[in-house]
């Protein structure tokens, strides 16, 4: 039987994982020796928090279009989830050449535009940087975060498909054949890396990610099994995800998110926050860029307290302010 919406624990989960992300973007937007040293220190985390994120996505948004009124309805809504926040932050973004650039070259103006389009359309990999922009800096990219959105947005499309797929007698057969096929695209890609050009970022965009989905999607279809077998299931989840075997993984982590941060009782409640985990996964990246470029070197403990705080400072105004709002117009119009 399928997964009837309660309270449960996603909110934090999905927190904790954009959290585990700013980490490893501050260590390779920083390059300095702490940040590096905390980011290793949570690679465990850090290193799986976007496949995690793809999970989370195939469970919640499968569960979205069962229950929509009207196709069109799932549509709108997956637009007000992600699109005022997301252009608010294109917008901000097309901007920084104002504040930080060098101002060197009006082209850079043109750079601007480009930027603005490119990612309006979730094309990031067009144009990942502005003229001018970030030269001091480490590293000179804008928002290395959002080659993931595209992905989402691309998986939000095919899910009526899946959804037509899935519903069918046996339909577990077509979710195991979807897994398979996902890996072997995957490693058919990096395995012939040397004459593939950009192998490993191929092998990185869908349908190489669709496993991910699909362990959600499954746990979503069969909640009351996994829930009926916990303690079985935990244990076992555990023991799998410490062997860490390759082909299962994707299954293991997803049924082992089900098992403790959907069926338990919500615990770690975030209603008067907000859900504030998209900001934080949007809007870190230019902020970390633009601590570096005014001369914060983030080897102290104060310099990360403060980045943080400003994160979620901003991740919390865009919730109250755009996304919340956003979502109240759900069933206004369709």
């Amino acid at each position: 039987m399928k997964y009837v919406y309660k309270s449960n624990n996603l909110d934090f989960l999905r927190l904790v994982l954009a959290t585990a992300v700013v980490f490893l973007h501050l260590a390779f937007l920083a390059k300095t020796p702490l940040t590096e040293s905390v980011s290793e220190s949570l690679h465990w985390l850090s290193g799986s928090a976007v496949s995690t994120f793809f999970i989370v996505s195939g469970f919640l948004i499968y569960m979205s279009y069962d229950r929509k009124k009207t196709i069109i309805n799932y549509f709108w809504g997956r637009f007000l989830r992600l699109y005022p926040a997301y252009i608010l932050l294109i917008l901000f973004s097309s901007c920084l050449y104002l504040m930080v650039g060098d101002g060197s070259s009006f082209g850079s103006y043109t750079s601007e535009i480009k930027y603005f389009i490119a990612n309006a359309a979730f094309l990031n990999f067009l144009a990942p940087t502005i003229d001018g922009v970030f030269l001091t800096n480490p590293e000179p990219f804008i928002n290395g975060s959002l080659w993931t959105l595209k992905i989402e947005v691309m998986f939000y499309c095919m899910v009526p498909i899946f959804y037509m797929l899935l519903e069918r007698k046996y339909s577990y057969l077509y979710m195991l054949a979807i897994y398979v096929f996902s890996f072997i695209y995957k490693d058919f890609i990096l395995l012939h890396k040397d004459t593939i050009p950009m192998a490993e970022t191929l092998a990185s965009q869908l349908p190489g990610q669709m496993m991910y989905f699909i362990a959600g999607i499954f746990c979503f279809k069969y909640f009351d099994v996994l829930k009926r077998q916990f303690s079985v299931l935990l244990i076992t989840s555990v023991i799998l995800m410490w062997l860490n075997f390759y082909y299962l993984q994707p299954f293991v982590i997803a049924v082992f998110i089900t098992l403790v941060f959907i069926s338990l009782p919500n615990v770690l409640s975030f209603k008067k926050l907000g859900d504030i985990s998209y900001g934080v996964y949007i809007f870190h990246f230019p902020i970390i860029q633009l601590f570096i470029a005014n001369g914060f070197e983030f080897n102290t403990v104060s310099s990360y307290f403060l980045l943080f705080t400003t994160i979620f400072v901003v991740s919390t105004v865009s919730w109250k302010l755009v996304e919340a709002p956003s979502l109240k117009l759900k069933n206004r119009f369709f």
